[in-house]
């Protein structure tokens, strides 16, 4: 089980509307961010571990 807070910036680029400039403007969000990782084992096999690596 994992949780986690993500703060994350999102920006406008500046530009020019119908009533003038616009500038360049950003909003921020918070969240947070809940993981959960589960196998389904199967009885009528041995449990094997796996790791994933590289082969030297």
């Amino acid at each position: 089980m994992q949780a986690g807070w993500v703060n994350q910036a999102n920006y406008s680029a500046a530009r020019n509307g119908p009533t003038g400039f616009v500038p360049q403007t950003n909003v921020a969000k918070n969240n947070l961010v809940l993981s959960v990782l589960y196998r389904i084992s199967q009885p009528d096999k041995p449990a094997r571990q796996y790791v994933p690596s590289q082969q030297d």
